[in-house]
């Protein structure tokens, strides 16, 4: 990669020119050259100040988006060449929290069973950040809810979720199949952040119902739905998640899922890649193991019921 761009990646991720150019073992007027040789060759001015901090400006920030694809690239080119070399194959896939970590947990070690010479690493974050990812060449593909909106992804739909109120199976309303708003609004809710899809999509449907998020008595608002999940099996609250994220504990009977009553709470889960992963065999199977576990999971719960 370009010295000068490594430069300029170490200075951001560093938060200076002095430890930017010592994790690269150079000097500081090397790392002040390379930068102004950036400036030069591009007709740009890179960083402004502000007092003693200096941030990006406009065009320095669209030559750090191209920078660090630049640098995922060349990560991208020497793994895929020490795996020719090796006969491995390394994956990275992001998922978003909401879609089931379990069922996906099962789907990728079935499918490193079957192929053990593949490792997969596994990051989570939201849709929005997931596909700005694949964008950026950091992900080879990913399984995200809800609407994907990319001009260079591949989307391919895998299936349809839902959001279902989520509570003890103690709690008084256990034994209805679906709860009205205005029952919900006399809950303590304990909700992911406002950025999450599932959030939004809950928050959505009320507004198409004439109502609003600030009706409701949210206690709690955190992201880790393991903590989430534990919260409302002791009784402290009632959620609203998506079944694919609490499925197994459902099924268990750790906890119960209700609908809302006159909301249709769907959202898709989609399998989604970037250009530069041209392997449509590895994600048929992933897609394979995914409908076949599911399905799975289906008849073991209509066995238990």
């Amino acid at each position: 990669m370009d010295l000068r761009l490594e430069s300029f990646l170490a200075i951001i991720r560093e938060g200076s020119y002095v430890k930017a150019a010592k994790s690269l073992s150079l000097s500081q007027p090397s790392v002040t050259y390379h930068i102004r040789q950036l400036e030069r060759e591009y007709g740009i001015k890179i960083f402004y100040r502000n007092g003693n901090a200096q941030y990006l400006t406009g065009e320095g920030k669209i030559l750090l988006q191209y920078a660090q694809r630049l640098e995922n690239l060349e990560n991208r080119l020497r793994r895929e060449l020490t795996d020719a070399e090796t006969q491995l194959t390394h994956l990275t896939v992001g998922i978003t929290p909401t879609c089931s970590e379990a069922l996906l947990g099962r789907v990728f070690t079935s499918y490193c069973s079957a192929h053990p010479e593949t490792s997969i690493r596994v990051v989570t974050g939201s849709t929005e950040q997931l596909v700005r990812r694949i964008e950026d060449y950091a992900l080879d593909f990913a399984l995200l809810d809800g609407t994907v909106e990319s001009k260079s992804c591949r989307v391919e739909h895998l299936d349809t979720d839902y959001l279902l109120v989520v509570m003890c199976p103690q709690h008084p309303l256990a034994c209805r199949d679906r709860v009205t708003l205005e029952e919900l609004k006399k809950e303590s809710l304990i909700l992911r952040s406002d950025e999450a899809g599932t959030r939004r999509l809950f928050e959505a449907g009320l507004i198409e119902h004439m109502d609003h998020i600030h009706n409701y008595d949210v206690r709690l608002e955190m992201d880790d739905l393991t903590s989430i999940k534990e919260l409302v099996m002791a009784n402290l609250g009632v959620t609203i998640m998506a079944y694919s994220a609490c499925r197994e504990e459902i099924q268990a009977g750790r906890l119960y899922g209700a609908g809302i009553e006159g909301m249709n709470l769907q959202r898709e889960i989609q399998l989604v890649s970037g250009d530069a992963f041209d392997y449509p065999s590895i994600l048929a199977e992933i897609r394979r193991l995914y409908e076949s576990l599911t399905q799975s999971a289906l008849s073991d719960a209509s066995r238990a019921n």
